[in-house]
């Protein structure tokens, strides 16, 4: 299968991959090619937060890659006996680093695109580029660019850090991050309550104007018939009036 191609697929704009997914598979399958053509076929559409993902260049990724790997090193040798506390929190303050700049490369790429990131779609891509470093499916997914959707982020830097006594700032400096993280989840579910509640009242909106509109609807028959009622009604106070003026008349006769 050409990889070009299938790159052009992943990377391409978030709306048009299901064409080019399609378009793709069409042409191997005109070239005989079957079972790539199946292959492509059944690729699933990337979510927003991957697909912003994969629009990264090259050298952004390896970036991150190569601070996911100093990350692992760094648990790796902490576990061992081999390396400080502080080791490893150098090594997850660089890959915080790494994350924080690609993370702005691809909301600046998304944004350029025409499909802007929104704050809980953000966090889910951040979430998705802490677990490139502990999750090695992961890992594999953004190497290619082939990610498909978020991913959690393992505790990065806890279990390590768990295998030995912390320093005093060391324990300081992870009630910290606990205390971040909370927040970070508090944030994430204030952000779903909001927009769970933001539907509701759309959909409340949407009956109250459906309910104007028959109300309007309603008034404009009754002031139809209104006059229509008004209409005969002056119509019989006429044909009275001419009645009495006759009865008058022969009266007077």
């Amino acid at each position: 299968m050409d990889r070009d191609a299938l790159d052009e697929v992943y990377a391409g704009d978030f709306d048009g991959f299901v064409a080019r997914r399609d378009e793709l598979a069409k042409r191997l399958r005109s070239e005989g090619d079957r079972e790539g053509a199946d292959a492509v076929k059944a690729l699933k559409k990337p979510n927003q937060p991957a697909w912003a993902l994969n629009q990264l260049a090259p050298k952004q990724r390896e970036r991150l890659l190569k601070a996911g790997a100093a990350l692992r090193e760094a648990q790796e040798r902490l576990v061992a006996g081999d390396a400080d506390p502080d080791d490893l929190r150098e090594a997850t303050d660089a890959e915080r680093t790494a994350v924080s700049e690609a993370l702005g490369a691809a909301s600046a790429l998304a944004g350029q695109a025409g499909t802007s990131l929104s704050e809980p779609a953000t966090e889910r891509a951040r979430q998705t580029l802490h677990a490139v470093a502990l999750d090695e499916e992961v890992r594999a997914e953004f190497e290619r660019g082939r990610l498909t959707s978020d991913h959690d982020a393992p505790g990065l830097g806890e279990l390590a850090l768990g295998a030995v006594q912390p320093s005093g700032k060391g324990r300081e400096r992870r009630k910290k991050q606990s205390a971040e993280r909370e927040q970070a989840k508090q944030r994430r579910d204030k952000l779903k309550a909001a927009e769970a509640e933001a539907k509701k009242l759309d959909a409340r909106r949407e009956d109250a104007e459906r309910e104007v509109q028959a109300a309007r609807k309603d008034a404009e028959r009754a002031q139809h018939a209104l006059e229509r009622a008004t209409e005969r009604l002056e119509q019989a106070a006429a044909a009275a009036q001419q009645a009495d003026e006759r009865l008058a008349g022969l009266r007077q006769d």
